[in-house]
């Protein structure tokens, strides 16, 4: 899976329903540079219908099986850096580089669960 173009953006007006315990997004929308109409786009990762709990279960799943996880210190400190970033840019009305990186993990297999990836 790789990045999205930074001339890709995804639509705001996607559905998101609130649960009691979850976000369900029940579709996704794409509009690029090229082609301004907004096109929705198949959902091709991830634990569909997940709720609460599928990250702890990611993470351990991890740790048995060997493989790195994806809530990782390296993530989380570039997230961090990209949240600061952000807000000194706006602050200083400035383009501030970002000085971290990380490598992104894997996409989960569409319709997985912890337990079987």
């Amino acid at each position: 899976m790789t990045a999205p173009s930074s001339s890709a953006t995804l639509n705001p007006r996607s559905s998101v329903g609130l649960l009691p315990s979850m976000v369900v997004i029940s579709d996704v929308e794409i509009a690029t540079a090229a082609d301004r109409e907004w096109k929705a786009i198949p959902v091709s990762a991830g634990w569909v219908d997940s709720g609460r709990g599928y990250g702890l279960a990611d993470l351990a799943r991890a740790i048995e099986t060997g493989r790195p996880h994806r809530a990782s210190g390296e993530l989380a400190f570039h997230v961090l850096d990209v949240m600061d970033a952000v807000l000194r840019a706006a602050k200083d009305h400035a383009v501030v580089d970002i000085a971290s990186t990380v490598q992104r993990p894997a996409p989960v297999p569409l319709d997985s669960t912890p337990a079987t990836w």
